[in-house]
This record gives structure tokens, sequence and C-alpha cells, in this order.
């Protein structure tokens, strides 16, 4: 029996994804700076990690316009779940429940 999409998300977001990139805020702070930099003329502030993520699930939900997968689902909660982590990122190290 498959895991539930919410399920697999969780594990990649906080195993996985986190032991190849860091934290969600580390990793989208460095997207933000590309991005920003990339967008620079057309942006009157610097993007966040947490708007990182919302970029990300517009992504997955363009790939899904296209072709329903399930990955792009799995990833769709992920990067919910690693933009909520980065709204409430202080600087610490995250625990197992985040």
């Amino acid at each position: 029996m498959k895991q539930s999409i919410l399920v697999e998300a969780s594990r990649l977001v906080n195993t996985d994804r986190q032991a190849d990139y860091g934290h969600p805020t580390d990793d989208f702070k460095r997207i933000a700076t590309m991005w920003s930099a990339l967008l620079g003329n057309k942006l009157n502030a610097d993007l966040t990690p947490s708007e990182v993520g919302a970029m990300m699930i517009a992504l997955k939900l363009s790939r899904t316009a296209h072709k329903n997968k399930r990955d792009n689902w799995v990833d769709i909660a992920g990067y919910a779940h690693c933009a909520d982590l980065c709204s409430t990122y202080r600087g610490r190290p995250p625990t197992n429940n985040e």
C-alpha cells in the first residue's frame, strides 16, 4: 500500500531533502537570492523564502495541468510544508515535529 501524499511529502521534506539541501529556509533563501537577481529589474522587492515555496507550487500546478502525476501532488504538499517551515523559522535546528 502506498503512503499517503502528505506522509510521503513530510518524509521527504524532513529527511531526504533536508539532508541534501539543508533546512527549507536556507535552501529557499538561496533560490530567492538567485531569482531576485534574475528578476531584479521586474521586482519592487526581493523574494522571500515563503514566496519561493508558493512559486514552486505554481510550477507544479502548471506541470499538473499538462500531465497529472502523483509526484506533482507530493511535491505540492512538500512545498507547502516547506513554505510553512520558512514562515516560522528562527535560525534554530528543526525538530522532528516540524
